[in-house]
């Protein structure tokens, strides 16, 4: 090892491994995230715990901290994808030489329990999509005009209180003008963020899309002659999924009606919403391509919409479509594989339309049906 690499902080390697991920390995912003977060935790358990250096680290050192991990109370999920963070740390670190060898191998974790995801039923699903006016409407006597502070809709809760119907949290907060009784007529901010919400719920449904794939596309991603969106999933994967009719309808109305609107909003001198990100994982073209100005889904301020708004409009249209549970945009993604299962899609159809790199993944989907199946059986079957 060279003097250079002796003397490093903890620091430092991380943000040296976190750009490996970003720049080299072209992992998400969520990976990036994760791995960062795990490689420092495991160093710094080297120092307090182990009392030795980055470079003395071995498969004993690594069991310890994992031990250390469980007796905190973490789960067999969450210990897998720390021993899978460790791995990827430790085969960097032998790789730039500053481990002797690769010790992760030999890093084993809890097997997981099968966890069978929470999904919509048909109905629930129906109900979801349905349950978005996006017709022109006067602004209500009571309802205060949206468009004031668009990047506080990352922040509001999703369920609670009673947002204007189709605005985002955070999109209700009058700037101004005349008293609400005055206002009659049609709030085309408001109206755009319904169309944006329509298209963005039918999408995640129709394609079964990841919310960071979702919030990554810009324009072009969508190609409505084909009914196809192009999306680049983990590891920077590219594929091409199909878009329903209806999805590719709502899309088209955003684009042509909705997003000029709110892209608008930036040359009024709203400000520009910045993508998401900790500024310190490298500049990749990844992270370039996430330009607001290119961005297929705006906030009201005509920055790049961010997945913690999605979260958020997602719950609370499920409310109000009275769904009890909560509700994701993963639970879509979950709604959608497991609709396909039950209408007869091969599974090897459904690995390409979520984009798995292993078809054991996909699997559980044929488990979740098997169990719907059994659950129907029990409840209307005379003799079950």
């Amino acid at each position: 090892m060279s003097t250079e690499r002796a003397t490093e902080t903890d620091e430092q390697i991380v943000d040296a491994f976190a750009a490996h991920l970003d720049l080299e390995r072209g992992r998400s912003e969520h990976t990036v995230r994760a791995y960062r977060r795990e490689a420092a935790a495991l160093l710094a358990h080297l120092r307090e715990v182990e009392r030795i250096a980055p470079a003395e680290l071995d498969v004993t050192a690594l069991r310890s901290w994992l031990g250390a991990r469980a007796e905190t109370g973490a789960g067999a999920s969450t210990l897998a994808r720390s021993a899978a963070a460790a791995r990827t740390f430790t085969t960097w670190l032998a790789a730039t030489g500053r481990i002797p060898h690769d010790v992760g191998g030999r890093l084993r974790a809890p097997r997981r329990g099968r966890h069978l995801p929470a999904v919509l039923t048909d109905e629930q699903a129906g109900s979801l999509l349905d349950g978005i006016v996006t017709e022109p409407a006067p602004r209500r006597s009571d309802a205060p005009a949206p468009g004031a502070d668009a990047d506080s809709e990352d922040a509001a809760p999703a369920r609670g209180g009673t947002p204007t119907p189709g605005a985002t949290a955070g999109e209700g907060t009058a700037a101004g003008g005349a008293p609400a009784e005055e206002r009659s007529e049609v709030d085309p901010v408001q109206r755009a963020v319904q169309l944006r919400d329509a298209a963005v719920l039918e999408l995640l449904y129709s394609s079964g899309l990841r919310v960071s794939e979702l919030v990554a596309l810009d324009l072009g991603g969508i190609d409505m002659a084909q009914g196809t969106v192009r999306v680049r999933g983990k590891g920077d994967k590219e594929r091409i999924v199909p878009v329903g009719v209806p999805a590719l309808e709502a899309l088209r109305r955003w684009e042509t009606e909705g997003r000029p609107v709110l892209a608008g909003a930036t040359a009024a001198g709203r400000g520009t919403a910045q993508a998401p990100g900790n500024g310190r994982a490298g500049t990749s073209a990844a992270r370039r391509a996430k330009a607001p100005g290119r961005a297929l889904f705006l906030g009201v301020r005509g920055g790049r919409l961010g997945d913690r708004a999605v979260r958020t409009l997602v719950d609370r249209y499920a409310a109000r479509a009275g769904i009890a549970r909560h509700v994701t945009p993963h639970t879509l993604r979950h709604s959608a594989a497991t609709h396909l299962v039950e209408g007869g899609a091969d599974l090897r159809s459904v690995q390409d339309f979520l984009g798995h790199s292993s078809l054991a993944t996909t699997q559980i989907y044929t488990h979740v049906s098997a169990e719907r199946l059994r659950s129907t059986v029990e409840q209307a079957h005379p003799r079950a």
